[in-house]
């Protein structure tokens, strides 16, 4: 979690700057670029994502209708998750699901 923070804190407008350095660290590099990008993401929104890293991400339109999807299968979430109750909360979902779809193929970065 903290090489995450670093990587948040060290380029917080980059969204690809950011992922990349989480990318190239030491240890388990995948996961810290998963939650490098989650941070990411729901700080600047799915628009800062590459294009290219989006679109070309195996199954990228299935994981963004899992993320839309989320909320609604899950009725446990707290109410600042519910949809209805916070407008980001569905594009927060969406970057989970596709960012672990993105760093799950780490090496075609």
């Amino acid at each position: 979690m903290a090489s995450a923070l670093y990587c948040v804190w060290i380029h917080l407008d980059d969204y690809r700057r950011a992922v990349l350095t989480a990318v190239n660290t030491d240890g388990d590099s995948d996961s810290i670029a998963a939650i490098t990008g989650s941070i990411m993401g729901a700080r600047l929104g799915i628009d800062e994502i590459p294009r290219r890293w989006r679109e070309e991400v195996e199954n990228s339109h299935k994981l963004l209708e899992l993320g839309q999807q989320l909320p609604r299968a899950a009725p446990a979430f707290s109410s600042h998750l519910v949809p209805h109750q916070n407008p980001y909360a569905c594009e927060i979902i969406e970057l989970s699901a596709l960012n672990a779809g993105v760093f799950s193929n780490a090496q075609d970065l």
